[in-house]
């Protein structure tokens, strides 16, 4: 059981990624965005990363809060991607996309971590529990892709 939650984790989390990711920039060109407000809109969320994890895992480990850290982290993602139908003005859909970005970021992260506690004297399993992200992304890809 303790190989099966992160794998289920990683299977589902790499299916959302892979069932919206791919899409939004069509639903940018959709709403009319121009190719520079859409290079923004998905070239932001790596710069957020890259600023915000250390933030994120520094202050989880500071405060030994890392299970309620990942939660508001995932609960804050899917409100604001359900959020996007909803938007239809540029300023207010990068809001949203700096918003996710923040959010998002730490995830990883965390499941990270998470799993490699869980899997404990088995850590050399690691590998096949992050397969479940890779075969979750590829299985979702290829229905959503229909």
């Amino acid at each position: 059981m303790k190989k099966l939650w992160p794998f289920s984790f990683f299977f589902l989390f790499f299916a959302a990624i892979a069932a919206y990711l791919p899409f939004m920039v069509i639903y940018f060109q959709d709403l009319s965005f121009s190719g520079a407000q859409i290079g923004l809109l998905t070239g932001i969320s790596p710069l957020i990363t890259v600023v915000t994890v250390p933030i994120w895992t520094r202050t989880a480990d500071k405060t030994n809060r890392h299970r309620l850290l990942m939660t508001i982290s995932l609960l804050a993602v899917v409100a604001s991607l359900a959020m996007y139908p909803c938007l239809k003005s540029f300023l207010t859909v990068m809001a949203v996309t700096l918003f996710s970005s923040i959010f998002l970021s730490p995830v990883i992260s965390f499941a990270n971590s998470a799993s490699m506690f869980m899997l404990g004297d088995e850590k050399d399993l690691f590998g096949r529990i992050r397969l479940g992200g890779t075969i979750g992304f590829g299985i979702t890809a290829a229905v959503s892709s229909w």
